[in-house]
């Protein structure tokens, strides 16, 4: 069975509403879901859009024990966070996720999916910290992406691509750094990369990421 979330179509609506952050392109949205198949779920986002509640926040597994006063939310977990995504935390406005706070690995594995599904406009990682480079310079250092490493500056390779830091090569090319002046310029760069790489994948049905979800729908 094919992924619906991998067509033309939907993908234009999550662009569309990456930037457009109006009831009316909710229920465009809400309008798709329902014509292929996902009823359930379009009348959880017509609901919140009807009965705003402002924006909530949930964990992973949260779902079955969410209070009836935040109507629908349970099924926005179970509609789209499917997968249990341990070390994470969303915030949902009107039935889509609009923030996920995660860390580096889950991001790397559940990203594009989430992107896929949802207009996320941000995104935090939790267990990066720059590195230091005598007092004045905080830096990120490319980690190659099958390396089992997990140091606290390492960023993957795609992700490290996209900064826009001061760019440093190093010889091998296994610890290239960019530079920063402040911890809080560092820091802000790593979210716009790490979600800008999760909608480049999302938005790529070719994208490698992607060649076991087309293989079996999920």
């Amino acid at each position: 069975m094919r992924n619906p979330y991998a067509s033309d179509e939907w993908r234009a609506i999550i662009r569309h509403m990456r930037t457009d952050d109006s009831d009316l392109a909710r229920l465009v949205a809400a309008d798709w879901l329902q014509e292929n198949d996902r009823e359930e779920y379009a009348t959880v986002v017509r609901h919140a859009v009807e009965n705003p509640v402002g924006e909530v926040r949930f964990s992973e597994g949260m779902g079955a024990r969410l209070s009836a006063g935040r109507p629908g939310l349970a099924m926005v977990a179970e509609c789209t966070l499917a997968e249990r995504i341990p070390n994470t935390r969303f915030r949902a406005d009107r039935g889509f996720v609009t923030r996920v706070d995660t860390t580096m690995g889950q991001w790397v594995i559940h990203g594009p999916r989430l992107c896929q599904r949802h207009p996320i406009k941000k995104v935090e990682i939790t267990n990066r910290i720059p590195g230091r480079i005598g007092v004045v310079s905080c830096v990120w250092i490319r980690q190659i992406w099958a390396e089992p490493l997990d140091l606290t500056s390492w960023v993957p390779g795609p992700i490290f691509d996209r900064l826009i830091g001061a760019f440093r090569q190093v010889t091998g090319g296994n610890s290239d750094r960019r530079s920063y002046e402040s911890t809080d310029s560092a820091v802000r760069d790593l979210h716009r990369a790490a979600l800008a790489w999760a909608e480049e994948v999302a938005d790529d049905p070719y994208d490698p990421y992607w060649r076991t979800e087309r293989a079996d729908g999920a």
